[in-house]
């Protein structure tokens, strides 16, 4: 524990310094973007908080998915890659340019994956905490306040964030961050227009949810489909770090 401890520290430290530009260019996009928002929903009388929260995680409907027009919902695109854009190539560039120097000094060296994940897992709450926290805040001033806020708000961008990050830093720790974000892109784009339960991207969007969609997933659906990814990423990722340690064992160095 106290190694692993030791390695989150070491990440939030350099990997706040190196997303920080991009965190704050991020927190104006999103503020400016709500302001907006709240603005156009200033003169409807019935608009509130979970409208706001409607607005940035909505996706598109199974019947939508059909209409050869179909509008693009670029604001629940852009939410799913922002945490990734965030992380950047750092979990990648810390791997293969610290990795040699730090496995030797690690008695797990599977710690050194996870305290990636945590950071990254801080990294994707913040941002979901941000949109949030600028939504309670616009709704307060502006808006009609929700007492009642519904938990599939803040219950399937968390699910949602969470599988991208995992799957995301798993597949980051041997390929090139850029390819991985153009996968995830790419599925999160066929998710648009098809209602594939197998696609993360089919669980972040609100409207498809059971509550608005007659033949929608419900959290228990969610939740199947976010402990089965987690079990298959981490006994891929220590599956590959146990060839790591045969490896460096082969090599002769502990």
């Amino acid at each position: 524990m106290k190694e692993l401890t030791q390695l989150v520290k070491r990440d939030l430290i350099l990997g706040f310094n190196q997303i920080k530009i991009r965190s704050l260019i991020i927190g104006l996009i999103i503020l400016n973007l709500a302001i907006f928002q709240i603005y156009s929903f200033k003169d409807l009388p019935s608009s509130n908080f979970n409208d706001l929260l409607f607005y940035f995680f909505r996706g598109t409907t199974a019947e939508e998915t059909v209409q050869k027009n179909l509008p693009f919902p670029f604001m629940w695109f852009m939410i799913q890659f922002i945490p990734l854009f965030l992380i950047g190539d750092y979990v990648y560039k810390d791997m293969y340019e610290q990795s040699s120097f730090i496995f030797t000094r690690l008695k797990r060296r599977f710690s050194f994956w996870i305290s990636k994940w945590m950071f990254s897992m801080i990294i994707a709450c913040f941002f979901i905490l941000l949109i949030l926290g600028i939504s309670v805040i616009g709704s307060r001033f502006f808006l009609t306040v929700s007492i009642n806020i519904h938990p599939t708000f803040w219950l399937l961008p968390i699910i949602s964030s969470i599988i991208h990050v995992t799957i995301y830093v798993a597949a980051s720790s041997v390929v090139r961050p850029i390819f991985v974000l153009f996968a995830l892109l790419s599925f999160n784009i066929i998710s648009v227009y098809t209602t594939n339960p197998l696609l993360p991207g089919n669980y972040s969007m609100v409207i498809r949810h059971i509550d608005w969609s007659e033949d929608g997933f419900t959290n228990g659906n969610a939740l199947i489909y976010f402990i089965f990814t987690m079990l298959l990423v981490v006994v891929i990722v220590k599956w590959m770090f146990k060839r790591i340690d045969i490896y460096q064992k082969s090599k002769g160095v502990d």
